[in-house]
């Protein structure tokens, strides 16, 4: 059976594609193969982390209006041992030269003693040292200053900054030596004159390097640097303009002052993420930057390589647990929240934790998910769809065989690996599909019966148009998607019960039922209830037939009628009949002959009255029987007075007209009108007391005729009113006289009136008397 069989991917080509992304993301952290994409993110998250520049970090210039004023670079140590005297009289926190000091001033040779002196009298300077090497790849070297400036210096701490492959600096070591990283950086060197907390504590030395030797270089403690800004963020001084004391008191006190060159062409400038190639960032501006970062403790630490495959793995694997059950293009959604979420991931963690997670492994990962896991969809599809045009084929010989209206050309679906073959072949299955689908639903919407298939929840999937008139009187009423038991609830059984208890055999059984039931709306229906099964037994769902046997149980219940009556109102004084004949022949005098005769005579008048009314009632009801033509019906009401009149007299009840129209013109049965009316006041007198009036009146109201009959009778009860139409109904009221009759009376009016286009009003109080009103249309001019 077509579509009988689900497919979706299994949790081996979940692992699968799951171990492929997740080894891709580890091998390409362990192997840093993307470092560049990773720094380019870096770059772009730092251009979002600018902040303010701190107000206690002031860098004094060696720019091109200094060189101008004390000539060319290098100058004489006495200059900067001037600045110094001018910087100590503001009372700095430290002091920190980003001037490299190896050789010995040999054209002033006394100012190398007095920028000594002047160093020692400070106390707060920090010189920087230099790891330099005399050729490519050769031996490192560590360049200290001059002996008597190092042994002045406060701290000494080296100034070098990593550069990465791509020749941007954004990475350094905050301790590195020969032999031991045991010089700080310049910024911590400051920090730690100026008693502050000099940030993270050295790492153990690099296990790849021989312990404790003297020719190799080590580092330790790696960070990243978190820029605060662009070249020219911090606060600068130009050198000569302090030499002049061009500034305002106070300027530097309490501050950290970095001396150094930014003038272009001396050679200390570096490109960083926030300058680039086309404006470097001088030596000492870094050195500001780094200072920064560690007072406020935001120094970048990159995450360990464990961490950054646990993180790059998870990744990875979120997409397979996110993807099954859902639409390709919910989970296309899926893979650009899974990028922006690694690189909100990464972003937070550099701004919030200040440690650095690179995102390019765990975001190629996550970006293959999506066309890897279609891909083997789409694999594992065309796999399906070959099994499912294998069954459609075998299938396609029983659609021929229900007419060549369910194929397109006839044309075998024979399996093919091409897509646009097979979703050429899948377009011809669904256009059989749907002919077969029309078929069907063409072939229910013109059944005589109504039709309701169900699923196992009780919701209604397929219904008719008869369905739908049969139970809501709308051929265009939505069944779809409506609980059946709604629908059921309506249809009262027959015998009596539940619905609920009914349904449960048809689910739990798989009984096949059938109910007489009654619509709310007085049509009498057939229900045929069957399980739908499917190849497993399980219940599928239910369907329902419904056969309108309203016609049926009418008949059935007017034979029964007919029955009753026979049985009972006219062989009752038929067998009182030959019962007084037996007796008659058996008396010998003449006057008791009489009095047989007598009650002979009375019970053969009573069914004959009997059999008339039962024979008017018939024709009432019989469309053959009538003969319409215009007809007065003052004059008709006239001559039911008429008739009734000798009966009125005998009880003393007085007959009163009110006919407020001379004429009441209108198309019907004058015969069965003025029958209709007798049958009223013979009821109206019958039900009254002796001496009473009853009132008969004729008028127009509303372009109908109306025409009512009234008496003073006894009344009838609220209870009864809604039944007194009904065949072989009689109103008995305890304590009254028991009156004659068959109860077919009323009946044969309510057909009457009804034949007529109209209808009966009846108003009653026990005690107080009834009023008939037949409203009749009137004849239009």
């Amino acid at each position: 059976m077509i579509g009988a069989h689900h497919w979706r991917p299994g949790w081996g080509e979940r692992l699968a594609l799951g171990t492929i992304l997740v080894g891709l993301a580890l091998v390409l952290v362990q192997q840093d193969s993307l470092w560049r994409w990773d720094r380019v993110f870096y770059d772009a998250q730092l251009q979002l982390w600018n902040r303010p520049p701190a107000d206690d970090i002031v860098i004094v210039a060696v720019d091109e209006a200094s060189l101008r004023e004390f000539g060319r670079w290098p100058w004489s140590r006495g200059v900067h041992a001037d600045l110094l005297r001018i910087l100590d009289e503001e009372r700095p926190k430290a002091i920190g030269f980003d001037v490299i000091f190896a050789e010995a001033d040999l054209q002033n040779p006394g100012t190398d003693r007095a920028f000594a002196r002047a160093i020692g009298e400070s106390g707060r300077v920090v010189l920087p040292v230099l790891m330099e090497q005399m050729r490519i790849g050769g031996q490192p070297v560590e360049t200290l200053p001059l002996p008597a400036l190092a042994d002045a210096a406060a701290a000494l701490g080296h100034v070098h900054v990593e550069l990465d492959p791509d020749g941007i600096a954004r990475e350094l070591f905050l301790y590195e030596g020969l032999g031991a990283p045991h010089w700080p950086h310049i910024s911590v060197a400051l920090l730690q004159t100026a008693g502050e907390n000099a940030g993270p504590a050295p790492q153990p030395e690099d296990a790849a390097a021989d312990p404790g030797s003297a020719f190799v270089w080590y580092r330790s403690t790696p960070l990243l640097v978190p820029f605060a800004g662009p070249p020219g963020h911090f606060r600068h001084i130009s050198y000569g303009q302090v030499m002049k004391k061009a500034f305002r008191p106070g300027t530097f006190r309490d501050k950290y002052v970095l001396i150094g060159t930014t003038a272009s062409g001396l050679g200390d400038a570096l490109p960083t993420p926030l300058s680039g190639f086309s404006h470097s960032m001088s030596g000492v501006e870094i050195n500001a930057n780094i200072l920064d970062a560690l007072r406020r403790g935001l120094a970048v630490t990159p995450l360990s390589p464990n961490w950054q495959m646990t993180l790059s793995g998870l990744f990875a694997l979120l997409p397979l647990l996110l993807f099954p059950r859902r639409a390709p293009r919910t989970n296309l959604v899926i893979t650009a929240l899974l990028l922006v979420l690694c690189l909100s991931a990464s972003a937070l963690l550099l701004v919030l934790a200040h440690r650095w997670f690179p995102p390019t492994a765990a975001l190629l990962a996550v970006a293959l998910s999506y066309p890897l896991w279609s891909w083997r969809r789409l694999e594992l599809a065309m796999r399906y769809l070959g099994q499912e045009l294998d069954r459609l084929h075998v299938e396609q010989s029983r659609l021929h065989t229900a007419g060549n209206s369910l194929a397109d050309d006839g044309t075998a679906i024979r399996p093919d690996n091409d897509l646009q073959a097979r979703i050429a072949q899948v377009q011809q299955a669904t256009v059989q599909l749907r002919r077969l689908r029309r078929f069907i639903d063409g072939s229910m919407a013109n059944m005589a019966d109504g039709v309701v298939v169900t699923d196992p929840s009780g919701q209604v999937i397929l219904a008719n148009a008869r369905a739908a008139w049969y139970l809501r009187a709308d051929d265009h009423a939505r069944l779809d998607g409506l609980p059946v038991k709604a629908l059921l609830d309506d249809l009262a059984l027959e015998q009596g019960g539940d619905w609920t208890e009914a349904l449960h055999k048809a689910v739990h059984h798989g009984d096949r039922l059938q109910f007489s039931t009654r619509h709310r709306q007085g049509r009498d229906l057939l229900v045929q209830v069957a399980p739908l099964n499917r190849d497993t037994g399980d219940s599928a769902g239910l369907i329902f037939n419904f056969s309108d046997i309203s016609r049926l149980k009418a008949s059935e219940r007017k034979r029964n009628e007919l029955l009753n009556f026979l049985s009972h109102d006219l062989r009752a004084p038929l067998v009182s009949m030959s019962a007084l004949i037996d007796l008659a022949r058996r008396q010998p005098r003449p006057d008791e002959i009489d009095k047989l005769l007598t009650r002979m005579e009375s019970y053969t008048g009573n069914t004959l009255n009997l059999a008339e009314q039962f024979l008017q009632l018939a024709r009432a009801e019989s469309s053959e029987s009538f003969h319409f033509r215009e007809v007065d019906l003052v004059s008709i009401a006239l001559n039911a007075l008429e008739q009734v009149w000798a009966q009125a007299q005998r009880r003393h009840i007085a007959l009163e007209q009110d006919l407020a129209i001379e004429e009441a013109w209108m198309l019907g049965d004058g015969a069965l009108l003025e029958r209709a009316l007798v049958n009223l006041l013979d009821n109206a007198i019958k039900y009254s007391d002796d001496g009473t009036t009853v009132h008969l009146a004729v008028h127009l109201e509303g372009g109908d005729i109306q025409c009512c009959v009234a008496d003073r009778g006894r009344g009838i009860a609220a209870a009864e009113l809604p039944h007194l139409f009904e065949r072989f109904r009689r109103i008995e009221e305890s304590g009254a006289a028991k009156t004659s009759g068959a109860g077919l009376g009323l009946a044969f009016v309510d057909a009457v009136v009804r034949r007529h286009a109209g209808h009966i009003d009846v108003q009653s109080r026990p005690g107080e008397g009834s009023t008939f009103c037949l409203r009749l249309p009137a004849e239009q001019d």
